[in-house]
């Protein structure tokens, strides 16, 4: 599973898969897995900024 920091730099981002069975871009939390119910583009934009970044 690949981690990267989020904007805040506090939480870590991973991909989880939802009960439809799409991956989508989660932040693990004290109070569980939050999934990030964001649009496409947030998470295509996001997930170039951290490929780029590696």
């Amino acid at each position: 599973m690949r981690q990267m920091d989020d904007l805040s730099g506090q939480k870590r981002i991973c991909v989880i898969r939802d009960v439809y069975g799409h991956h989508r871009l989660g932040f693990p939390s004290g109070s569980g897995l939050l999934c990030c119910w964001a649009a496409g583009l947030w998470e295509s934009e996001k997930m170039k900024k951290a490929l780029g970044a590696a």
